[in-house]
């Protein structure tokens, strides 16, 4: 009910309201007289973006206006009086959610056509109440780093391990930081081409109440608007000539009018207007390393490609050649191989003006990615099979913004006593679509392609042999058919895989034939579905195929809607949001479709039907022969089995032998499989999907759990349908910005209310109903209340004895004792609750009955900020925040908490503790506090320096717990139970532009503590079986000290040039050259301490964990958990580049056309700094875990196949790019603008 009134709420707005494209700032006005201060009441100030005219004030009688809303970017704002020369300043910036402050002075006396042009000089302090920082254009385009992770990186407080990764902002987890683009909350790729970057705004505290959804920071970039003249650009950048890791892109900007109108002075005023910009980029390597990585030669592969293996030293059987390889069999090179990346991203938008206070923009965009993932087991022998990933987003906006009123003159406002002013209503609406796919870039979706190496020729018994001799007496004897006898097995290679059937074919040359097929993969070839392993357990050889096909899909569907206005000295805002998002996927392991397939065809016939024997007269004589069939086992038969007789012209119950090796792969279908034949159990299961059917067709409904247990298709299979995730998320909130006196305030409360839309156990210990006290106990201990789950010692027992009972986590022996550890109280170490229907729960894993609705949560959260200058040059600001998130943050490798019927039907089939998804998690919430100080530092004004203190308590954060002596059984899960405290201070030092030179500079001291740094951190703990304890240490990403200094000069030109110039005569005249003219260079550091990691006494060796490279075994710990520390780090930018001017046509006139082309070097990692990201527990070191130099290490190398090959490869191993930074990488461009 309550999501159709949501519904039907959103409808009533869209249909009725419109729409706006990103938070606006404004700008207010202080006009006065320049020669004796007085504010001018009464007069006009317009403001222009781009020579657009974007909005209009009259000031008051204090000489204020206030214009808003407005767009970021930077605008012309011109003021104007009868009597005074008017005045127009330029480059005005106005941020998101922020009001920017100037003073215009008019010179009084002479009226005139000519307008005064000034410049605006951004105030020192900066009076807004928020955190963080703000990049415009020009900045942006000054910078050597592009990445937007990187650019906001610079900013105080913010943590980034390395180029282009992901952020912590003030000790928050990454997943905890929020992304938007033009206003739209962003889940997938942000589809934003560097020429399409107007500004970028890093949020790390004091949010307004109009962010929500964000416990750590946001990201807001601004894209560029269009212009009244036509404008564009093309940018070209090259690491093709530079550096071995060929980057290369191609990007483009082109905007202006579409349709202008003339006003009644034949001025044009644009009324559509557009701009669209791009970029194409190419990436041999997007992630290089500074550890160049090793391969094996190409002569050397090809060798072993063609010839796998080798023959066993005994001439009988074969081992792996790679077993064999040597270092010197190795090369290193710079780029990783087969990684290259693709992209494309586009952005664009159109802006309509329907009348003077409304305005439609209808905007997109597109990111668009295609690469090749690096999978490090492959990188030695097998990177040519690197998995394919395509990744599309895009992304769809539209908005309107209605403001009410008209700009009054001065005499109109003089009569005016309205208290309301400035009122406008916005709405925005978008969605956004991000899909990614994986395969195998050959076979894509061809699944029957995957794991076939070709055909298996083996032929059944007719039944005239394979008979046992049976005494029947002690004068008579028969004999007994004792079931099916095989062929020798011949191969038939396929070309589908040719390097897999390599292994095959080098066999079968050897034999010619084999007696089983079970001897094919004892000598190291490979039937259908089977790949090769790893050799000696580290790097996977070549001809191992990626094994899985998958589909992921994100949707959101979002809402938003303000209404704000200035009443007298309050600027109020009022707003609502609504977001839906679905979330669907499907995983298939498609190599072992081919296994599957062997396993079940023909298991239904196993047993031979010995009570009804056939005489076989051909076979008869003295001693008769009795043939017995198979005994036909409807039950067992899979779908798979029927669908190959049916193909076959076979009847169901038809007994031939089939042999799915000799099959090829265009004759199969995945439908001729059901949902169970794919999902055996839960450690089998070959296809995982939600909003889609098993078969990989897109689903639209909701997960049912009646529909799930009980909806079957034409054939009478059980489609098992699981929906898609679709959470909804609703805000609303308040805000007010006001001055009391000097202070600036910004008040505001924001209300949450998150409902993940999908079932959730009633209780995570029960997959059952069972019984409380109150139902069944009435004889029982005082402490133990009616509502306590009832454990019994048998639930078969007409009269069971009570043992234990629960209060939620908390649970108590039969005498009401509090109890610590549960399996104390149960003698088969099992917990037993007293179930509603034990008969029931004999035969079914869970019941219906067991599942709620998610209860949606409602938080409320205020928010206060403020700033007090104390004088014009020094302020204190502070800030009060209190933010949820809701638990899963969109993205594809974020937080699973959807919902899975699976987890549970298969719950009793397998030894192990099973992982279930929790689909009952809470949003994680974090309360920020800050108290700053800014203080300019000379009498020209032109440094400042800024403290802040910060202090923020993170709590319900999510990790990995065990829910020990759950019913049916202990399993892992998510939970709320991570909390954290974070401490830190920051220093902002800014020397505003001095002769030609700028330097800013920050550093951040802080503390970041908990109990678990991301959502899987805790899954050690949870995996070894003991209590669900939390303590508190340092995060992973707790970075002690962080410093930026960015160094900026201009050379600039003419008058204004900084720099060394001699002078020359040609012709007679004297002529200046200036050396460096328009020239500049921006060159930045990043320096930081080491990160946490947990050092070990002794040494363990290194092993994989699926594809990753991980530490096995345990030992005891040398100090704490993360008491030890990496070294420090640092990367430093640069970028050197010069503009020139180029005028052609006539002199005179608009026939003159000008362009200004820039030409720049960019390097990054300026210094080659090796930088370790990773390290080995024991010793410290991204290169040696120190485990070969023991005594096991060397018992291992003793007893492997070739002690010195093993040596080297292991070494290899060890050597991970990842544990390194990226290397320097430089790159040159051209940029031409018109």
């Amino acid at each position: 009910m309550l999501r159709k009134i949501y519904l039907s709420i959103a409808t009533l707005i869209i249909s009725s309201a419109a729409m706006m494209a990103q938070s606006a700032g404004g700008i207010k006005v202080l006009l006065k007289d320049k020669n004796n201060g007085e504010a001018i009441p009464f007069a006009n100030v317009v403001a222009y973006l781009n020579g657009v005219q974007a909005g209009v004030g009259t000031t008051d009688m204090d000489g204020y206006a206030v214009i808003k809303p407005l767009n970021p970017g930077k605008y012309s704002v011109k003021g104007a009086y009868v009597g005074y020369t008017p005045q127009e300043m330029k480059d005005v910036t106005v941020s998101e959610s922020k009001t920017t402050y100037i003073t215009i002075a008019l010179s009084g006396g002479l009226e005139t056509d000519v307008v005064e042009i000034v410049g605006y000089t951004e105030p020192l302090i900066d009076p807004d109440t928020k955190s963080g920082g703000t990049v415009t254009r020009e900045e942006y385009n000054n910078m050597a780093t592009k990445n937007i992770n990187s650019v906001a990186a610079t900013t105080a407080g913010v943590f980034q391990a390395d180029e282009g990764g992901a952020l912590n902002v003030r000790g928050g987890r990454s997943n905890n930081t929020t992304y938007f683009v033009d206003g739209v909350k962003v889940i997938g790729g942000l589809g934003v081409p560097q020429q399409g970057v107007e500004q970028l705004s890093v949020i790390t505290g004091g949010l307004p109440a109009q962010y929500g959804d964000a416990t750590s920071g946001v990201i807001s970039v601004t894209t560029r608007g269009p212009q009244s003249n036509f404008f564009g650009g093309i940018e070209l950048i090259s690491s093709q000539l530079t550096d071995k890791f060929g980057y290369n892109q191609l990007g483009f900007s082109l905007g202006g009018p579409i349709w202008q109108k003339k006003d009644s002075a034949g001025n044009k005023t644009p009324v559509i207007g557009f701009i669209l910009s791009g970029q194409g980029t190419y990436e041999k390597d997007p992630n290089p390393s500074y550890n160049k990585i090793y391969k094996l030669k190409d002569d050397k592969l090809k060798e072993v490609e063609q010839t796998p293996l080798s023959v066993a030293p005994s001439g009988s059987g074969f081992y792996p050649s790679l077993y064999n390889i040597n270092e010197g069999d190795f090369e290193r090179v710079s780029a990783r191989q087969n990684v290259a990346a693709r992209g494309i991203q586009l952005n664009g938008k159109l802006d309509f003006k329907i009348t003077p206070n409304t305005n439609l923009t209808l905007g997109g965009a597109l990111d668009y990615g295609n690469q090749h993932n690096y999978i490090y087991q492959y990188a030695l022998y097998n990177a040519q099979n690197n998995p394919q990933q395509i990744s599309t987003t895009w992304r769809t906006f539209a908005s309107i913004r209605q403001k009410f009123g008209t700009a009054q003159t001065g005499a109109e406002k003089e009569k005016s006593q309205s208290i309301i002013s400035n009122a406008y209503f916005t709405f925005l609406a978008s969605y956004e679509n991000s899909k990614r796919k994986t395969q195998d870039d050959t076979h894509k979706d061809k699944l029957f392609d995957y794991g076939y190496i070709g055909k298996f020729n083996i032929t059944a018994d007719t039944g005239l042999t394979n008979y046992k001799n049976v005494f029947a007496g002690t004068d008579s004897s028969y004999w007994v058919y004792q079931g099916r006898s095989y062929s020798p097995v011949t191969f038939e290679r396929s070309e589908i895989n040719a390097t897999s059937a390599n292994y095959t074919s080098q066999v079968f040359d050897y034999y010619g034939s084999l007696p089983t097929i079970q001897n094919v993969s004892s000598n190291y070839g490979f039937i259908n579905g089977i790949r090769p392993d790893a050799i000696y357990g580290y790097f996977l050889p070549t001809g191992r195929q990626y094994p899985s096909y998958q589909i992921l899909n994100n949707t959101q569907t979002r809402f938003s809607s303000s209404f704000s206005a200035d009443i007298k000295n309050h600027a109020i805002m009022v707003g609502v949001e609504y977001d839906q998002r679905n979330s669907s996927g499907y995983t298939i392991d498609a190599v072992s479709l081919w296994d599957r397939m062997r396993f079940l065809t023909n298991s239904h016939l196993t047993t031979l039907d010995t009570k009804n024997l056939v005489l076989v007269p051909e076979l008869s004589g003295t001693e008769n022969h009795y043939y017995a069939n198979y005994v036909y086992n409807a039950d067992a038969q899979a779908q798979i089995d029927k669908s190959l007789r049916e193909k076959m012209g076979l009847g169901a119950d038809n007994q031939s032998y089939i042999n799915t090796d000799m099959l090829n792969p265009d004759e199969l279908t995945l439908d001729m499989f059901s949902a169970k034949d794919l999902q055996l159990n839960a450690t089998s299961q070959l296809v995982t999907y939600y909003g889609y059917d098993y078969l990989g067709n897109k689903d639209k409904n909701n997960t049912s759990i009646d529909g799930f247990l009980n909806n079957k298709d034409s054939k009478g299979n059980m489609t098992m349908n699981i929906g898609g995730f679709k959470p909804i998320y609703v805000a609303g909130y308040i805000q007010d910005k006001f001055d009391y006196k000097d202070i600036k305030f910004n008040v505001g409360l924001r209300v949450d209310r998150f409902d993940a839309n999908q079932k959730v156990l009633k209780d995570p210990y029960l997959f059952q109903e069972a019984y409380t006290a109150g139902e069944k106990v009435a004889d029982r201990p005082a402490n133990i209340k009616d509502d306590f789950v009832v454990y019994i010692d048998d639930n078969k027992s007409s009269n069971p004895t009570v043992t234990a009972y629960r209060d939620g986590k908390t649970w108590y022996n039969a005498e009401g004792k509090e109890v610590s550890d549960p399996g104390t109280l149960f003698s088969t170490g099992v917990a037993s609750p007293w179930l509603k229907d034990a008969d029931f729960a004999a035969k079914n894993p869970f019941s219906v009955n067991a599942f709620k609705d998610y209860k949606p949560q409602i938080n409320v959260m205020p928010r206060v900020a403020f700033s007090f200058p104390i004088s014009d040059v020094a302020s204190f600001f502070a800030h009060y925040d209190v933010l949820t998130q809701r638990p899963s943050n969109g993205g594809f490798g974020d937080v699973n908490m959807r919902f899975d019927p699976t987890d549970y039907y298969y719950i009793g089939s397998t030894s192990s503790t099973p992982f279930i998804t929790n689909s009952n998690l809470l949003p994680e919430k974090t309360i920020d506090y800050a108290l700053g100080y800014n203080q300019v530092l000379n009498e020209k004004k032109n440094a400042v320096l800024k403290i802040e203190a910060f202090y923020r308590e993170m709590r319900n954060q999510v990790t990995q717990i065990s829910v020990n002596q759950a019913y049916p059984k202990t399993y892992l899960t998510y939970a709320n139970q991570d909390f954290g405290t974070v401490k830190g201070l920051s220093l902002e030092f800014q020397l505003r532009r001095t002769n030609g030179f700028q330097f800013d500079a920050n550093y951040t001291l802080q503390f970041a503590d908990g109990s678990g740094s991301s959502a899987n951190s805790g899954a050690n703990l949870a995996s070894s079986g003991q209590p669900n304890l939390r303590v508190t240490l340092p995060l992973d990403y707790d970075q002690r000290h962080n410093m930026v200094f960015t160094f900026d000069y201009r050379f600039g030109e003419g008058k204004d040039y900084k720099g060394p110039q001699f002078n020359r005569t040609k012709k007679g005249t004297q002529q200046t050259f200036q050396i460096f003219q328009n020239m500049g260079a921006n060159l930045s550091f990043i320096i930081g301490s080491g990160t946490p990691y947990t050092r070990y006494q002794r040494a363990t060796p290194i092993t994989t964990n699926g594809l990753t490279q991980v530490q096995s075994g345990k030992a005891p710990i040398a100090g704490s958990l993360n008491g030890s520390a990496k070294n420090w780090q640092s990367r430093a930018n640069l970028r050197i580049d010069k503009d020139i001017d180029l005028v052609w046509g006539k002199k005179d006139g608009d026939k003159q056309k000008k362009a200004a082309l820039n030409i720049y070097l960019q390097v990054l990692n300026l210094l080659n700094t090796k930088n370790i990201q990773n390290v080995f527990n024991y010793t410290g070191n991204a290169d040696d875990d120190g485990y070969l130099a023991t005594a096991q290490g060397q018992q291992q190398i003793s007893t492997n196949f070739n002690p010195q090959a093993y040596t080297d490869q292991y070494n290899i191993f060890l050597n991970n790019p990842s544990n390194y930074s990226r290397p320097r990488t430089i790159r040159i461009g051209v940029m031409l603008d018109f």
